[in-house]
């Protein structure tokens, strides 16, 4: 019964769509709209829920709130990051979060300021209100008996990987919902359209080594598994992609007969044709 309590009180933590609605719970629950403010009574979180507190260290949630935006202002830049083991921290003096329903309402509603901010490691989904409740619960049961699971695995997003995926779907008309299905999405459209890999592109016209670095970029990003994915990578695909998009959108425009690979088989048998001339010579 405990357990779903505080399940319970982890979902209302993540769902609710204002203070209102905190402040509505009834029984036990309506201790969690004491988390809302400071000893004074004045509110650290507004009516959208969005926290307007400062850092007071006898003020319990605005210390949990300080914690957890300094790790994870930390962990950014970290290709995957595991909630299990890098916030485990938590359970720890001086600050004892454990399975009760206070402690994980508690941190649901630190943690639901980063919904829409960062990615299943190994799905690549963008995590979302019910993704970000199964990670607070998994996170608890995985410091209180080591269970694992997959979406305590996650990627936080930048703003340089979100342009990134905004560019990449405008030059290749292609959809997905954050890197990892951006990335898989334009290798099959690709693959489908032109009958090629997306690595053929280099052979249409030659428009020199920057563009074919480029495309080798692109290539490897398509084909790069979740958790090897690097901010660096991230950081040198946009610069290039910033200065080819529009090389790249007159090129695919010169594909013909729907397959990109054909310049390539070309440009190998008129190598070796002309090899082969030059040895019956």
């Amino acid at each position: 019964m405990e357990n779903h309590i505080c399940k319970e009180d982890c979902r209302k933590g993540c769902y609710a769509v204002n203070r209102s609605e905190i402040e509505a719970f009834g029984g036990q629950e309506s201790a969690v709209t004491n988390l809302l403010k400071d000893k004074s009574g004045n509110w650290i979180f507004d009516e959208k829920l969005e926290y307007i507190g400062t850092y007071d260290v006898n003020v319990p949630m605005t210390v949990l709130v300080k914690a957890i935006d300094d790790k994870i202002a930390e962990l950014r830049n970290k290709t995957v990051v595991d909630i299990g083991s890098e916030f485990k921290f938590l359970t720890q003096p001086p600050y004892g979060y454990y399975n009760n329903y206070i402690c994980m309402a508690a941190v649901a509603l630190v943690f639901r300021r980063y919904i829409g901010k960062m990615y299943l490691a190994d799905q690549g989904s963008l995590v979302s209100t019910t993704i970000m409740r199964d990670i607070v619960n998994a996170a608890f049961y995985n410091w209180l008996d080591q269970k694992s699971d997959a979406k305590l695995r996650v990627r936080f997003s930048t703003a340089e990987e979100k342009e990134l995926i905004d560019l990449i779907q405008n030059i290749f008309g292609v959809k997905g919902d954050g890197i990892s299905e951006t990335k898989w999405s334009l290798r099959s459209a690709f693959e489908k359209q032109y009958k090629s890999p997306l690595w053929a592109l280099k052979h249409v016209v030659d428009k020199g080594s920057e563009f074919n670095l480029v495309i080798d970029e692109l290539f490897k990003l398509a084909n790069a598994t979740g958790d090897s994915i690097t901010q660096d990578d991230v950081s040198k695909l946009l610069e290039g992609l910033k200065k080819q998009k529009t090389t790249i959108a007159l090129t695919l425009e010169k594909v013909q007969d729907s397959a990109c690979i054909n310049a390539f088989i070309d440009k190998c048998l008129a190598t070796a044709n002309h090899k082969l001339e030059n040895y019956l010579i």
